[in-house]
């Protein structure tokens, strides 16, 4: 009996010990797992206070605390609110629509756009080059297109823009917020100086063109017939689109689109990029606002040599606005091409720029191009 007993007892000896290092075994893998999940809820914790710090920075540069409810333009809110709903909307239907219906978009897009970059901005506001009345008038009929107010009206606001860029003067002043330079400007009344500095701006060089002249005195009726009947009737009565498909596709996604690659100029434009040229100004070098606003992105260029019909350093490349006068120039449409210099462009960059291009000559003069062959370097 105290044999048996015995034996027992030894037994059960080494199963305690295999037990207690089993325990603590399982007890230090529980340790280490408590301390990988202590780590990964520190990286989340960290992860979420940066998110809401980027997203408070974010919110701060909209400018939307700063703005009273008592300047708000509802009228402007509502409008441009509706607009990009019924886009939203009109999105629905690009599965059914024709190709042919794309390619007009595409095209009505495209000609319409250089209304904007290579007529109201180049031509009319910066004088930066001249055109024949054929090649005005065309222009001016294009604008109607894209239904951003009349070309005296946005001549004045970009010349104010320029005069007074990026301070309270400036209609879209980007200090302001990144949300107020790209669309919140127009959903809040202007601020006093630019009413006051403003009307200082001459823009009476515009307002003396016949052209002009004529498309302020039919403004809603050209605006009505070019932005909207001829954009979608034409899919319907030519190759038998849906009028809904043609009115939403043509007009409605088309205007929005337009309008935001023109607010991307005064917004992104400020805020993302190089700056090769002036260091002290916001405008910035945006390769992507460059694409889509048909060459408008290269804008600390634009903004240290707002005269140079170009509006880039770098040719054609992303500047099919360059491209479209340059054609016009050679079929005589377009003459009195102003350019700066490669040696006033490297003379700026080696004083003011950034660092991001490097200059190779030193000297300042701004060229004018006549109309001969011989002058004319594409």
């Amino acid at each position: 009996m105290c044999t048996r007993s015995a034996n027992r007892q030894l037994s059960v000896e080494p199963c305690k010990r295999k037990v207690g290092i089993f325990v603590s075994r399982e007890s230090s893998i529980q340790d280490i797992d408590d301390i990988e999940v202590q780590k990964v809820g520190e990286r989340v914790e960290r992860l979420l206070i940066d998110a809401l710090e980027k997203a408070e920075e974010l919110w701060a540069s909209t400018g939307i605390t700063t703005v009273k409810l008592s300047e708000l333009l509802y009228r402007n809110i509502l409008k441009v609110g509706l607009l990009h709903l019924l886009a939203l909307y009109g999105l629905l239907y690009i599965p059914y629509m024709k190709w042919e219906t794309a390619a007009w978009s595409f095209f009505y897009l495209s000609v319409s756009g250089l209304s904007v970059t290579a007529g109201a901005h180049r031509l009319w506001c910066h004088r930066s080059y001249k055109a024949r009345w054929p090649l005005r008038a065309f222009l001016m009929l294009a604008n109607c297109c894209v239904a951003q107010n009349d070309i005296y009206d946005w001549v004045r606001d970009h010349r104010v823009h320029h005069k007074f860029s990026d301070t309270d003067a400036d209609p879209h002043n980007i200090t302001r917020g990144l949300f107020f330079s790209h669309v919140g400007w127009l959903f809040v009344r202007k601020h006093p100086e630019v009413t006051r500095l403003g009307s200082k701006v001459d823009c009476s060089d515009v307002a003396e063109d016949p052209i002009v002249a004529f498309q302020i005195r039919h403004y809603v009726v050209l605006t009505l017939l070019f932005a909207t009947l001829i954009p979608t009737c034409l899919p319907v009565y030519c190759w038998d689109e849906s009028i809904w498909v043609a009115f939403y596709i043509c007009t409605i996604i088309r205007l929005v689109i337009q309008l935001n690659v023109t607010w991307s100029v005064n917004s992104f434009a400020h805020y993302f990029g190089e700056k090769p040229f002036d260091n002290t100004i916001w405008p910035t070098e945006t390769r992507f606002v460059a694409f889509a606003a048909a060459g408008e992105g290269w804008h600390n260029y634009h903004h240290t040599f707002p005269h140079d019909y170009a509006c880039s350093e770098l040719g054609w490349y992303l500047n099919p606005t360059k491209l479209f006068i340059d054609f016009m120039w050679l079929i005589g449409m377009a003459y009195d091409c102003k350019q700066v210099t490669q040696e006033s462009m490297d003379s700026v960059k080696f004083r003011r720029g950034d660092g991001t291009r490097r200059p190779a000559h030193a000297s300042c003069e701004l060229a004018s191009k006549d109309a001969s062959a011989s002058s004319h370097q594409f």
